[in-house]
């Protein structure tokens, strides 16, 4: 990170609004911050999948 950089300002909304998707109140967050949010939950998708098992050798 350089200064005065913050990772709000890289995603382009705040902690604010996320919580307040993940409390369920999504009628309070405006559509733009809406739209970061959730697209930014589906590109991530694959870091909340369980990585497979390896196989089992008898």
């Amino acid at each position: 990170m350089w200064e005065g950089q913050t990772d709000e300002n890289e995603m382009g909304t705040t902690y604010n609004m996320i919580d307040k998707v993940v409390e369920g109140k999504r009628d309070e967050v405006p559509e733009k911050d809406l739209e970061i949010i959730d697209r930014l939950h589906r590109i991530s998708e694959h870091k909340r999948q369980v990585a497979p098992n390896p196989p089992i050798f008898d």
